[in-house]
């Protein structure tokens, strides 16, 4: 594939007007964990805040007294929510559903739940799919340490859980399993030593992270650095992320529990294609100004591949390629990009992303679909949503 007519592709995309389909398939899960006390200030000694966004709608904030329990903060964000138009189904004491935005807008991403203050410590986010609903959404991203001061070191222990939601092929089966990552901080430890463990601790247990940038869920202009979990090593999706972070003094978290978001910079997947392992489709850091990386996998076979470039996503359903088969970008508004034969199961191309800074602010979406050429067969991934970076961040 040449430069200067996959740079055109890019071009062209971008200057096409689709209309948005509204998707009412899926609705956000938030929950803030019993046994938790909120302290009322920061570490600052600022006020301290509990928010909760919901991807391509809004974002909610309160501000959290000394003494106020989990209940308290759920209580309080249903409240204001419920107030500001949003509909909500409460679950239990702690956690609540947001199923549609103000107006009845549909839920189309997903959101993030988080707080500026220290006494609570544990979060869960996720996407959960309205009744007799077929599109499914993965992923999850959570917050990386970080240090008060520079070169800061840990003085006491603490500890870092993980719980994730997997669901993998047992048979013929999908079944869904927790994988549970505990990660040590020991005295001494840099931030540096810390991202690198937690790294190694999912990766030890099956799951491949990857490195995002997300809004803070207070203010929607504070960056973070967090990690992203998209699917386990063996190509499994992961539906639902939650995260508890017990830190040194020397160290704080910022609080932000994602799902399923699409990252201000970089990449996520959505959706599950028509087989739970293969084909998936990924890709590397997307800077602008470079070649960024474009990885297809379909399994040790021979296939025949296509990317399909769209600014819109997508929510169509093609039972001619399966019964979980969908095209999730916009048929009307994609350009249909070829892929070079696959190398043992892999296939990649170089997609050059043009110097322009607009482009840091537009969202790419891409699809695969391929066809196994012993069964012809054909085949789905999932959506790719992709950010561009700006040059020099």
């Amino acid at each position: 594939m040449r430069l200067h007519r996959t740079t055109l592709f890019v071009a062209f995309v971008l200057g096409i007007h689709a209309a948005t389909t509204a998707q009412k398939s899926q609705c956000l899960r938030f929950e803030v964990p019993a046994g938790q006390t909120a302290t009322g200030t920061t570490s600052d000694n600022a006020k301290s805040q509990f928010g909760v966004s919901i991807g391509g709608i809004g974002m909610v904030s309160i501000d959290v007294p000394k003494g106020a329990t989990s209940k308290d903060i759920v209580d309080a964000l249903v409240d204001k929510l419920t107030k500001e138009g949003y509909k909500i189904r409460r679950d239990g004491d702690h956690a609540f559903y947001v199923e549609e935005g103000p107006n009845g807008t549909p839920i189309e991403k997903g959101g993030g739940m988080g707080g500026t203050d220290t006494g609570v410590n544990s979060l869960g986010t996720k996407i959960v799919p309205k009744k007799n609903a077929k599109k499914k959404q993965n992923g999850g991203i959570f917050g990386k340490p970080r240090a008060k001061k520079k070169d800061a070191k840990a003085t006491a222990t603490g500890r870092i859980q993980i719980d994730v939601e997997v669901e993998i092929i047992q048979g013929n089966t999908k079944v869904r399993v927790h994988v549970q990552v505990v990660v040590p901080v020991f005295p001494g430890d840099t931030q540096a030593d810390i991202e690198q463990r937690v790294r190694k601790e999912l990766q030890a247990k099956g799951l491949s992270p990857r490195s995002v940038t997300v809004p803070s869920n207070l203010d929607a202009k504070t960056q973070l650095e967090c990690f992203g979990l998209d699917r386990t090593l063996q190509g499994d999706p992961i539906l639902g992320v939650a995260c508890t972070m017990l830190l040194p003094p020397e160290f704080y978290w910022p609080m932000e529990c994602f799902t399923g978001t699409t990252p201000i910079f970089g990449i996520t997947n959505e959706g599950l294609g028509s087989q739970a392992r293969a084909p998936w489709i990924y890709g590397g850091d997307p800077f602008l100004g470079t070649l960024w990386p474009l990885f297809v996998e379909v399994g040790p076979r021979p296939v025949i591949a296509g990317i399909f470039l769209s600014p819109q996503r997508a929510e169509l359903e093609i039972p001619r390629f399966g019964p979980e088969a969908w095209l999730l970008v916009d048929p009307l508004g994609s350009i249909l990009l070829p892929m070079p034969a696959p190398s043992l199961g892999r296939t990649q191309v170089q997609l050059p992303l043009p110097p322009d800074p607009l482009l840091g602010g537009v969202d790419l979406m891409f699809q695969a679909v391929v066809l196994d050429v012993g069964t012809i067969q054909f085949d789905t991934t999932d959506r790719l949503v992709v950010r561009p970076i700006p040059i020099g961040r």
